[in-house]
């Protein structure tokens, strides 16, 4: 037996770095979800619980706003992505496997569409 001077990794380490690699690949994307709203062009006055909320073109610009940072996070997404893909090709690690699962998870959730309308049953016109 060669000896290489790297110890085994047991599985509650490789489960740990699985799951921390997993958590990092979905909470990097999220960065400027947490930290660009704190800016105080996004304070904005809302109504008290029980009543409407009024369309207003400031209610209209800070979802806009939303939908922007929202699709942002892609190449936010892309770092870990590509980062764990790196690190599995170099080196088999559970934490680079997790990185490539997270990432690749918070792509599909930005490129993927919520909700496909019911009535919709192709990318084709339903008059054919």
């Amino acid at each position: 037996m060669i000896e290489t001077g790297v110890g085994e990794l047991t599985f509650t380490t490789s489960v740990i770095l699985l799951t921390s690699g997993f958590l990092a690949g979905l909470l990097i994307p999220r960065i400027p979800l947490l930290v660009l709203p704190r800016f105080h062009y996004f304070q904005g006055r809302i109504e008290p619980h029980p009543l409407a909320v009024p369309v207003t073109p400031d209610l209209v610009r800070t979802l806009l706003h939303m939908r922007r940072l929202w699709l942002t996070g892609i190449p936010f997404a892309l770092l870990p992505f590509f980062f764990g893909a790196l690190v599995v090709l170099q080196s088999p690690s559970p934490a680079g496997f997790g990185l490539l699962l997270g990432g690749g998870w918070s792509l599909l959730t930005r490129i993927v569409p919520v909700e496909i309308a019911a009535d919709r049953r192709g990318p084709y016109p339903l008059a054919l």
